[in-house]
């Protein structure tokens, strides 16, 4: 399973996949976090003013997250390490968590799902002190089409180069590559 950990990965997927938070063969998850971003901040309203056409398709799919006691003990945790200064390896600074990424963190740790992400301070974090996979959202895109879950439309090629013209951050060189090889098609996006 993985959990979608930012608002600029769901709103950078969504118009490819509208259905990945609904159809189970997506294995896809966001959080009420993530969803009350979406809609309430205005630079994602400014920037995404297409976002209200999948209000309905992006939602929190609280049937496949568990938020018991393992979660609450994960959340603690995560928490203090914030407090006290986890030092991060990679910047040499200590991570710097919102509330709203500690809950995130907590839910991709205590679920063990992976996550997608772009935010590096998360990713990061998640990677150095919980071993957490992350994929970029064209990674989770070229796994779909690999596995057959979705097929490559010339349409999608708009949506690719939208995530450029918003400045959305780059994606990895390997995964632009695999794009590549796996549609035939050159990578025009971030």
């Amino acid at each position: 399973m993985i959990i979608l950990c930012d608002t600029c990965a769901v709103l950078m997927l969504i118009r490819l996949a509208p259905d990945m938070f609904v159809d189970r063969k997506f294995d896809c998850v966001t959080s009420a976090v993530v969803l009350k971003e979406i809609y309430q901040t205005q630079r994602f309203k400014d920037r995404y003013p297409w976002r209200n056409q999948y209000k309905s398709k992006i939602m929190t799919n609280t049937d496949l997250v568990a938020l018991g006691k393992k979660f609450e003990m994960t959340l603690k945790a995560i928490n203090n390490m914030i407090f006290s200064g986890t030092f991060n390896q990679k910047s040499n600074k200590c991570f710097d968590l919102s509330g709203a990424d500690q809950t995130l963190a907590a839910l991709a740790v205590s679920n063990e799902f992976d996550l997608c992400s772009i935010d590096v301070n998360l990713v990061q974090f998640l990677e150095q002190e919980f071993d957490c996979n992350n994929l970029s959202p064209l990674a989770l895109y070229n796994n779909w089409l690999e596995n057959k879950i979705l097929k490559y439309l010339p349409e999608h090629a708009k949506i690719f180069t939208d995530w450029k013209t918003c400045r959305e951050k780059p994606q990895p060189l390997s995964e632009i590559q695999r794009f590549n090889k796996l549609t035939g098609v050159s990578y025009l996006g971030s």
